[in-house]
């Protein structure tokens, strides 16, 4: 079950997104989701509380030009969050259409301007199954972040299709706006390996 405790954000001009001419998309998260049920793992039943975060997008996201794409979110204490969706190519170099979004705790999105920013994969981890070498720690520095992310657990490619991606859980430490943060965080990645979003566009519908 999943509890909505504030107003859904919506980046962009009322959830309307302009990553670049011709790509553009739907955006809307919810953050701050009161989270409860189980988890069924053989006979094992966990029963499971915690805060949760929804993220939705649609229409064209992507073109050939992008090497990848790299997500990284979390909540903060006392409400809102930090979103950060990085468009990657040219060596994961963040480009025209990154953005990253501060959530107060009354619902006011704060646009970071991007160009401001420098994400630095730290180390990486290769999969065995598509050899793919995906970073799992980042360095995330200027206006006002210096913070340190890394997966929770290295093996968290997931195998779709046309290509895998990786997400889960990870861990984000140091200050943000000069306060120090120690907190859960989510990660999600594609294109470690070229080529992405192509096959997307090239292939018939999964």
């Amino acid at each position: 079950r999943l509890d909505p405790t504030g107003e859904p954000v919506l980046p962009g001009d009322g959830g309307l997104v302009e990553l670049r001419p011709g790509d553009r998309h739907m955006w809307v998260q919810q953050e701050g989701v009161a989270v409860e049920g189980r988890w069924q793992d053989g006979r094992e039943t966990r029963w499971v509380t915690g805060t949760g975060f929804v993220k939705h997008q649609w229409g064209r996201l992507y073109n050939d030009d992008l090497d990848g794409f790299q997500w990284f979110s979390f909540d903060l204490v006392g409400g809102g969050g930090l979103s950060i969706a990085w468009l990657a190519a040219d060596g994961m170099l963040g480009v025209e259409g990154s953005r990253a979004m501060l959530t107060t705790s009354g619902g006011e999105i704060v646009e970071i301007p991007v160009s401001q920013l420098k994400i630095t994969p730290t180390r990486t981890w290769t999969s065995r199954r598509s050899g793919s070498p995906w970073p799992v720690a980042w360095r995330i520095e200027g206006a006002g972040l210096d913070l340190e992310i890394e997966a929770g657990r290295d093996d968290q490619e997931l195998w779709t299709f046309p290509a895998p991606v990786y997400a889960g859980p990870a861990r984000v430490r140091g200050t943000l706006l000069g306060e120090a943060i120690d907190l859960p965080a989510f990660i999600e990645q594609a294109g470690a390996k070229r080529p992405f979003g192509r096959a997307l566009f090239h292939s018939r519908a999964p």
